[in-house]
This record gives C-alpha cells, sequence and structure tokens, in this order.
C-alpha cells in the first residue's frame, strides 16, 4: 500500500478516536463501522477495486460493497433511531427493552 494511502488511512481512524490497526478487528460497532465506510469510501474513490479494498481490511469484497451501499445506511439507521425510541418509550413507562 502507498505511503499516501496508509496517511489518510490513518488520519481516518485517529478521527474517529482510534488506531487504524483497530480498523481489522471484527467489531461490529457503529463507531468502527463508521470509520470503516470512511475508509473503504476513501480507497474506491481512487480506485480501488471491492476486492482489493476487502483483502486489505480482512474482509470480503461484498462485505465492502454492503457497507457502501446507501440504501444499507438508510436501514442501520432507521432501526437504530427505532431501537433508541422504543428505548426511551420503555424508560419513561419504567420498564425495560430487550
Amino acid at each position: 500500500m502507498d505511503l499516501e494511502y496508509q496517511a489518510a488511512l490513518k488520519a481516518i481512524a485517529r478521527k474517529h478516536g482510534f488506531e487504524f490497526a483497530t480498523l481489522k478487528a471484527r467489531c461490529q460497532s457503529r463507531r468502527f463501522i463508521e470509520a470503516r465506510r470512511e475508509c473503504y469510501a476513501y480507497l474506491r474513490g481512487r480506485g480501488w477495486s471491492y476486492p482489493e479494498i476487502g483483502a486489505h481490511f480482512e474482509r470480503d469484497h461484498t462485505t465492502v460493497i454492503y457497507t457502501l451501499n446507501p440504501a444499507t445506511h438508510a436501514k442501520a439507521n432507521a432501526r437504530h433511531l427505532a431501537y433508541h425510541a422504543a428505548k426511551r418509550v420503555a424508560r419513561e413507562a419504567g420498564a425495560a427493552v430487550q
């Protein structure tokens, strides 16, 4: 990998609060996913193929495609908002949300 790319990806990781090596972890936290998405988009915008990006992050190329798909973001965001809305309503009612 070119030094320019390495520096850019490290900067993206730092912006999100962690080291670049951490982005290769299997963590599904929203924070990590957002950082990976930004890295994938950066590399894709510079002509990298989905398989190349996937190999660099130790992921299947279909994971990269799925992560960069705008419809995926809308669905994930809707689920996230719905979950937190239900949690807030339950908290106000004095119940717990699973």
